[in-house]
């Protein structure tokens, strides 16, 4: 293959998996978990910040795709609305 059929490869992948996680992500709202979505990241650090908030406040399972975020237990989705909203 091409660099151009790698390229689109590489895309039709990441597009796949994203499609994936959205379906995957409604259907653990839809089983109880809490969804929360952030407008926009401000910089690059504030992701990283958010990701270590994360792993340091959370007690439940949450997962994300870029400003979308999803937890299990509902008083940690709260705390996090408070933190970055």
């Amino acid at each position: 293959m091409g660099l151009k059929e790698d390229i689109i490869d590489d895309i039709s992948k990441q597009m796949a998996n994203d499609m994936d996680w959205l379906i995957i992500a409604d259907c653990l709202v839809d089983a109880g978990w809490t969804n929360v979505k952030l407008n926009r990241f401000y910089n690059n650090e504030e992701a990283v910040d958010i990701n270590i908030w994360l792993e340091q406040n959370c007690t439940g399972e949450w997962k994300n795709l870029a400003t979308r975020y999803i937890f299990k237990n509902k008083q940690d989705a709260e705390w996090f609305s408070l933190r970055w909203l």
